[in-house]
């Protein structure tokens, strides 16, 4: 709460929320470049009752299926929403809280995340041990709309230089950001022989042409 005892809700300067009491912190980013994953439309998903291991890092949601020699999978860009979200430490799942709403048990209501866990722990007929801790998570979604305009579309410097967007992706070698700098010096080597060789070739035939 604030000082005058309402819901304390934070903005920038834009008027965006960047704290609100019911939802947490927020990280907000403009023209916020995706992450690049091979994905063939597959996905498998941690359900409630899966048991998690807070120990092993970042817990992933979602884990999206594919690779560079499948066949059948593309290159496709994925927006990776990271998350603080609470979950069960003694039966090591994650839990299904009862967010939204006017009545008791509701977190947007008293602000306890027991209640609000056991509340919806219940509802969706899942165990729960009463202790709750919170665990780092991430889930993938693909991005099939918000997509810029055509007049915004990628030029070939978004992913052939030094700082690719698709750098780091397995598969794939990427002309400009995969350069080697003695390949390269040996490849312009080879090109300024070949133009030398050229101009002395062309020059002795117009010398002897010249002469007869």
């Amino acid at each position: 709460m604030d000082a005058a005892g309402k819901l304390l809700i934070e903005t920038d300067a834009k008027g965006h929320a960047t704290y609100d009491a019911k939802k947490g912190a927020y990280v907000l980013g403009v023209n916020v470049v995706p992450a690049y994953r091979w994905f063939n439309g597959k996905m498998t998903y941690t359900l409630l009752g899966d048991k998690v291991d807070k120990t092993h890092g970042v817990i992933s949601i979602n884990k999206i299926e594919g690779g560079p020699t499948d066949g059948q999978s593309l290159i496709w860009p994925m927006k990776i929403m990271q998350a603080t979200q609470p979950y069960d430490p003694v039966n090591r799942t994650l839990v299904a809280p009862h967010m939204a709403g006017d009545d008791a048990t509701s977190y947007g209501k008293n602000f306890s995340w027991e209640k609000a866990i056991a509340s919806g722990m219940k509802t969706s007929g899942a165990d729960f041990s009463g202790k709750v801790d919170f665990l780092k998570t991430e889930m993938y979604w693909p991005l099939n709309h918000m997509v810029a305009p055509r007049e915004k579309t990628l030029a070939c410097a978004d992913c052939h230089a030094s700082g690719s967007r698709l750098g780091g992706l397995d598969g794939i070698y990427m002309p400009a950001y995969n350069a080697n700098r003695w390949v390269d010096l040996l490849g312009w080597l080879m090109a300024l022989g070949t133009l030398i060789g050229v101009l002395l070739h062309g020059s002795l035939r117009f010398y002897l042409t010249r002469k007869g």
